[in-house]
């Protein structure tokens, strides 16, 4: 409460709180001392102003106000303002609320609305709006990409300068367009093919789908699809219907129409969902009053469920004196189209009252001119109404209080200084009578210099300042100083200052005299402004303070009665008992916590707690409901932008530059073939999945975008799949907002997969080239083929011939025959089988290389630890030959490739080494780092190849074998078999060799590398 002095004469314990001082403290006190400097002079205006003109004023009136705290920090503020009479004299009583996080929860969803309209804007589909004249009132700049239009062609009306064509390539007319027909069958109309030829007549192709509304001057959403690639591609294919990947095209184009139809969908039910969105009740119904839809704001105004709106007319579903009133203004309406705004009352039996609402309605016409329907919109005014009510009946009482007010005011001309009124308080001040009063001019009683008074006198008019301290000479001579509050208003048909008065002489001098006795009013725990609690080692409080009581709800007595678990809920119990044992343990925690209020309400409190000794700590508590309602309201801001982007069927990236932390979407994370939690938020999830070719290109492009050459980035690049191919994205973004060093902060963008559309543009450039080299293909795999069975003829026959041989041989002799004929028989049939058992090895292998039916998995591979195995297997036979084996891979040698592929390599490598070394000879196994590769030698010191037959190793037509020191014999497939499996992993293979003295058989595979950027 303030007097008219501008004294603060009652203070409540919240309010001290809120500005960091006892209550003491401020009684008696100037009221600006709770306000920054740069606003005092301005208050002692308002304040002046307040006392002639007292009002009452709500909160959230529009003015932007601060606090300012004992320490000197700073904070908005709502104020509201009332007035009373006390002791015979008007004193204002004002409701202050600290709105900081408000401020901030409004600033947050400020930036998601604004980073909503972005991404809207980078989504690569057209969107614009048809307004009721048949105008295109809005377009996206996808939109303007597709038609070539900028936004002042827009403006122009360029797109009625365009030719327009129906899918076959004839002209358009104006009813076969898309909003046309949504228009006249008030219906949506999905997937129109639309021809536009835009300049140097090229036509681009697109896909309309148009979806009627009536919101304002709205009448059509369309939704524009660019499908120029895919009809060019539609034709290409078609030029192709008669070769042979007929079939396989047609594949293609229909699941490219599913995927069409797919996001027309989604389209769809985005517009669908945009405009239930919509708080404002809105309808549409047809001239003869038929109720044809309506947002879901409507049905809930109305009290019913919309399908008992819809198909219905106003004498349906609302009293028969209301729907009259309508269908008349609807009649009227249709007989004169325009748009029409009335004003009526209706008795809410919910609220037991009567309702004043504002509708606005408006015709919609077809392209022949003809109303088609009535769109309304409706607002309720009642608060409004009788705001402006009580407005007069204030100003009334204002204007009565106004005569009588003892505040010293003047009216001065702002050019000459010359004194037009005075109140009779100014004239008992200065010592004049009326006449005399109004007779002199400012100066008279200003002692600055003339220049001075006047230069301040324009700063006033101006508005860039009112609050002046002037030194004023009475008619005695008293030289007196004052406090002036000075602002322009309008004064028979001119402009003049508005000056309120006030004698602060004795003021200033109080003032020095209460600054020296301020430190006298303090208090150690009212003086904090979040809520004390000092417990013991059990939870019972010992001491609270009245901010405590204030936040809780308690008295300061009953709160000193109570424990710690009394003030929490059952769900809460268990996280409050171990906030108090963690500071017990460790002597501080911090905590956010869900408290019981006193009247029963659930609110959140922050917990700062300490240990003070063993038996007793100290809690300090905000109440941060607020704060946690904003997050909320944040929270559900941000689910709906990402609903509304991630229903397009696209990904959504938010980067923030300077910490380089990336929120990807779950759709984005789907694309490449991931789940939610299985990437994480690091830039480097996304650059390590760029393909190498791509790479450079890609940031040229960002990287112009980031130093502001360029309005938004966009590029079409591969990333890496889960499954290892790789996905065609096109990738658009725009930075949202800067640092102050002109550096990025946050850029936001989409990913969108177009794999698809490169991959019909990849096989329409390939299938020439295929086609042309097929028939060539199908002879060499013919020959081929005849080559592979020769050599199974050739392989078969010599294991069977022993086998059918020394079977026979034991047949005719098993009762005759001697124990070393009978071993001899055995071993040579176990042989034949184990060479015909891996020739069978080999060719199923081979089998399933030929038909890329083998199964193709890369990991991380260490070859120093897989040429344990074969070496392993091998180890009997290399002992019974008396040959060494080495393993002297290295274990940091890393490679990428299939396990089961690698391992069949080096078992076919090491068995041959094996089979052409000598007794007493060795096989070694090493590996050796290249700039991308690993290479894997198996070296043996054997009887060599001569160069001759080297070159025939890796080659069917030119099968090269020979069988091993002890007569091992060999297919000449196995070689073949690796050959193949090392290039399926990316590889190549080779041997060196001098006849006499040894081989080594090489081959390569890619390095893994992990790398983090």
């Amino acid at each position: 409460m303030v007097d008219s002095t501008g004294c603060m004469t009652l203070v409540n314990a919240p309010a001290a709180q809120m500005f960091d001082y006892a209550a003491e403290e401020l009684l008696g006190q100037p009221l600006d001392m709770l306000l920054p400097k740069r606003y005092r002079e301005t208050h002692v205006s308002h304040l002046s102003h307040y006392f002639t003109h007292p009002k009452i004023r709500p909160m959230a009136h529009g003015l932007e106000l601060v606090g300012r705290r004992k320490d000197g920090s700073e904070f908005p503020v709502e104020i509201s303002l009332s007035h009373a009479e006390l002791d015979g004299q008007v004193v204002a009583i004002s409701f202050i609320q600290d709105i900081t996080e408000r401020r901030q929860a409004e600033e947050a969803l400020r930036e998601s609305e604004r980073k909503l309209h972005t991404l809207f804007e980078l989504l690569p589909i057209g969107i614009s709006v048809l307004d009721t004249a048949n105008q295109i009132v809005y377009m996206n700049q996808a939109l303007e990409e597709i038609l070539q239009i900028s936004s002042t062609g827009l403006a122009r009306g360029d797109y009625r300068q365009r030719t327009y064509l129906q899918a076959d390539g004839t002209p358009m007319s104006a009813t076969d367009f898309a909003s046309s027909q949504a228009i006249q069958k008030q219906q949506p109309i999905y997937n129109v093919e639309t021809g536009v030829v835009i300049e140097n007549d090229e036509i681009v192709w697109t896909s309309v789908s148009a979806i009627p509304v009536a919101y304002a001057d709205w009448c059509v959403i369309i939704v524009t699809a660019d499908i120029t690639k895919r009809k060019r591609l539609e034709e290409m294919l078609k030029a192709k219907q008669e070769q042979q990947h007929l079939q396989m095209m047609r594949r293609v184009l229909t699941k490219q129409k599913q995927e069409q139809a797919r996001r027309a969908r989604e389209e769809e039910h985005l517009l669908h969902e945009l405009f239930e969105a919509i708080p404002v009740p809105i309808f549409y119904k047809d001239p003869q009053g038929k109720y044809l839809a309506c947002n879901q704001a409507f049905a809930t105004f109305a009290e019913l469920p919309k399908e008992e709106i819809i198909g219905k007319t106003a004498f349906e579903i609302t009293p028969e004196a209301y729907a009259r009133n309508y269908h008349a203004a609807d009649l009227a309406l249709i007989a004169q189209p325009q748009v029409k705004t009335y004003e009526y009352k209706a008795y809410h039996p919910a609220l037991q009252q009567e309702l004043t609402f504002l509708m606005t309605k408006s015709v919609i016409k077809n392209v022949d001119d003809e109303v088609t329907g009535i769109v309304g919109v409706i607002t309720d005014i009642t608060r409004q109404k009788r705001l402006e009510a009580l407005l007069q009946e204030r100003l009334e009482f204002f204007q009565l209080l106004l005569e009588k007010h003892n505040a010293i005011m003047l009216l001065i001309d702002p050019i000459s200084g010359q004194i037009i009124e005075s109140n009779q308080a100014a004239q008992l001040f200065y010592g004049y009578s009326v006449t005399e009063m109004n007779g002199l001019n400012i100066q008279d009683i200003n002692i600055l210099p003339p220049a001075e008074i006047a230069q301040e006198r324009q700063l006033a008019l101006h508005e860039e300042r009112n609050y002046f301290i002037f030194p004023h000479r009475l008619a005695s001579g008293e030289i007196r100083t004052v406090e002036v509050h000075s602002s322009p208003i309008i004064w028979k048909n001119g402009h003049v200052l508005f000056s309120i008065i006030h004698d602060i002489t004795e003021r200033q001098r109080l003032e020095t005299a209460l600054r020296e006795s301020e430190a006298k009013f303090r208090s150690y725990i009212d003086n904090s402004p979040d809520g004390v609690f000092v417990a013991n080692d059990q939870g019972n409080f010992l001491e609270v303070n009245q901010a405590a009581a204030l936040i809780t709800g308690y008295p300061e007595a009953e709160l000193l009665q109570m424990n710690i678990a009394s003030l929490l809920p059952s769900d809460m119990l268990e996280a409050g008992l171990n906030h108090f044992k963690t500071v017990q343990s460790t002597g501080y925690a911090t905590s956010e916590f869900m408290f019981l209020h006193q009247s029963g309400q659930k609110r959140w409190w922050s917990v700062d707690a300490v240990k003070l000794s063993a038996t007793r700590y100290l809690g300090f508590v905000k109440d941060i409901t607020e704060r946690k309602k904003a997050e909320e309201a944040l929270h559900e801001s941000e689910e709906r932008w990402q609903y509304a982007l991630e229903g397009s069927g696209d990904g959504v990236w938010d980067w923030n530059a300077e910490t380089n932390q990336v929120y990807f979407s779950p759709r984005w994370k789907e694309i490449i073939g991931y789940a939610e939690h299985e990437i994480s938020s690091d830039l480097s999830e996304w650059d390590k999945r760029i393909h190498p070719d791509d790479k450079a290109a890609i940031y040229e492009k960002l990287n112009a975008h980031l130093r502001g050459e360029t309005p938004y980035y966009q590029s079409e690049h591969r990333l890496l799949h889960r499954d290892g191919s790789y996905r065609w994205i096109l990738d658009r973004g725009k930075v949202m907002s800067w640092l102050e060093a002109g550096k990025p902060l946050r850029i936001v963008g989409t990913h969108t997969d177009i794999t698809e559309r490169k991959l019909i543009q990849q096989a329409l450039q390939a299938s020439e080239t295929r086609y042309r080299a097929l028939e060539g293909e199908l002879r060499e795999l013919n020959i081929q083929k005849d080559r592979f069975l020769a050599i199974i003829a050739h392989d078969l026959r010599n294991p069977f011939s022993a086998i059918l041989g020394f079977s026979d041989y034991l047949n005719e002799t098993w009762q005759t025959i001697e124990k070393a004929d009978l071993k001899i028989a055995v071993k040579a049939i176990q042989s034949s089988a184990h060479n015909l058992y891996k020739l069978l090895e080999n060719l199923l292998a081979w089998s399933q290389v030929q038909q890329d039916a083998l199964a193709f998995e890369p990991m991380e591979l260490n070859i120093a630890e897989m040429g344990q195995e074969p070496l392993a297997l091998l180890a009997l036979n290399a002992t019974s030959k008396e040959i060494m084996l080495h393993n002297l891979a290295h274990s940091e040698h890393l490679v990428y490739g299939d396990y089961n592929m690698i391992n069949t390599i080096m078992r076919n490598l090491l068995s041959n080494a094996l089979k052409f070394t000598p007794r007493g000879g060795q096989i070694t196994l090493f590996t050796e780092a290249m700039a991308d590769f690993i290479k894997i030698s198996i070296t043996d010191t054997g009887v060599g190849i001569a160069p001759e037959n080297q070159a025939k190793l890796f080659h069917m037509e030119s099968k090269y074998k020979t069988p091993g020191t002890e007569n091992e014999p060999g297919t000449g497939l196995g070689l073949l078999l690796c050959q193949q499996l090392v290039h399926k992993n990316g590889g190549e293979i080779g041997v060196t060799s001098v006849e006499g003295q040894g081989s080594t058989f090489y081959f390569t595979l890619p390095k893994f590398s992990f790398n983090p950027s």
